[in-house]
């Protein structure tokens, strides 16, 4: 009798894993793209292979040919105090991406970066899904570089 009530816990626990495990997978399925969890240690890779030679190893606008540019590149950490505590997601990715030009970056049609990071129109949706995957770990890694606030 114990093993019979034994067994049908362990079901009856299986099959509750089960339902909270379906519960999980749909949430995660019918999460926006702004509910999206990127990984800035993945980021930091592509920063240092894509950023690292103008803006610096340690993102403050001093990489190695950050000399020979004709203006200075920006301080990456300093980007949520230059915005009021803000960080700015949405802009950063636009630049990243060229929807927002920046002289430094090239143009929209010829950034620096070539078009690993260039936003993809009228291309497929795992082209884009791609793209803003490599721009979410970008910027999940600059958010994570953020200086804490100077007091004044």
């Amino acid at each position: 009798m114990r093993r019979i009530f034994s067994l049908r816990l362990a079901a009856l626990a299986g099959l509750a894993a089960g339902v909270v495990g379906l519960v999980v997978a749909v949430g995660a399925t019918r999460a926006s793209a702004a509910d999206q969890v990127y990984s800035a240690t993945v980021g930091k890779a592509t920063y240092a292979t894509y950023c690292a030679s103008c803006h610096g190893v340690d993102l403050r606008g001093k990489g190695e040919i950050a000399a020979t540019l004709s203006s200075q590149p920006t301080d990456l950490t300093r980007l949520a105090e230059k915005n009021d505590g803000v960080f700015p997601t949405d802009r950063l990715g636009e630049v990243i991406d060229g929807r927002a030009e920046v002289a430094a970056h090239g143009s929209r049609e010829m950034p620096v970066w070539g078009d690993l990071f260039l936003w993809p129109e009228d291309e497929s949706a795992e082209r884009r899904a791609h793209v803003q995957r490599k721009i979410g770990e970008l910027v999940a890694y600059i958010r994570a570089a953020q200086a804490p606030a100077e007091k004044r």
